[in-house]
């Protein structure tokens, strides 16, 4: 074979050839849009709101079959597993939400599970979401369940894949949190329970932008960050177990 017909052969099979790289949907939510509540100690009070003008975003990494990857970011030497995103202006902060991938802070369950399903001419996207972190010294463990879903498109999310994906979710999220305030003694009756009801919006920007550069979901996360105006914010990672700040970058 000659050297076009060698050439030729490679671009056919490239061409037919399933994508291998992340299929990346990227969701932002304005928490003033949050509604959602917290019973702690006999008390009633809102929680999942903010007044601030930060966006959050959840990137999905889908892989192709049932549920998201875990990626990995890099931090002065150790690794991390990816959380979430906020951009906040005000605070002029890129903030980086992480677990650690290794030691005893690591989720004993932290999964999103995607799939579709059909109804009669409708099709809709959703995902459930699990989570359990490992006891910590007092013993309570941070556990949490949600769901989303929404009306699905076909559409195409840029880097030559198209699929049916919602624009909107409507994300509900229940969770059994910290350890009791009140004085009820030790008779495990003193969790925290949260619940919230929160719209996602897709964002087809930068969807098609982080497909279009075959970014998975811890570079979708720099990606977004080296935008203008957050070019310019400083860049915090943040434990989403509550056991402090990691670092600064930038």
């Amino acid at each position: 074979m000659n050297k076009k017909g060698v050439l030729l052969s490679i671009l056919i099979a490239v061409l037919l050839s399933p994508h291998c790289h992340a299929e990346i949907l990227v969701y932002k939510a304005d928490l003033r849009n949050a509604s959602g509540t917290q019973i702690n100690d006999g008390k009633t009070t809102a929680w999942g709101q903010s007044n601030s003008s930060a966006i959050v975003y959840y990137i999905l990494n889908l892989d192709g079959v049932d549920s998201t990857k875990r990626d990995i970011l890099t931090y002065n030497g150790k690794q991390y597993v990816t959380g979430i995103l906020t951009v906040d202006p005000a605070s002029r902060m890129c903030i980086k939400e992480v677990d650690d991938s290794v030691g005893a802070k690591v989720n004993d369950v932290d999964k999103t599970i995607y799939g579709r399903c059909r109804n009669e001419s409708s099709v809709f996207f959703n995902f459930l979401y699990m989570q359990r972190d490992v006891a910590n010294q007092s013993g309570t463990h941070d556990t949490g369940i949600g769901s989303a879903t929404g009306l699905a498109i076909l559409q195409n999310i840029g880097g030559g894949i198209s699929g049916f994906y919602a624009n909107t979710l409507t994300f509900a999220l229940s969770r059994l949190d910290g350890s009791f305030d009140g004085s009820r003694g030790s008779y495990k009756d003193g969790r925290q329970w949260k619940k919230v009801v929160l719209p996602l919006n897709l964002d087809i920007a930068l969807t098609r932008a982080a497909n279009d550069r075959t970014l998975n979901k811890a570079q979708t996360m720099d990606y977004i960050c080296s935008l203008s105006p957050a070019s310019s914010y400083r860049i915090k990672l943040s434990y989403s177990n509550g056991s402090g700040d990691v670092g600064y970058q930038r």
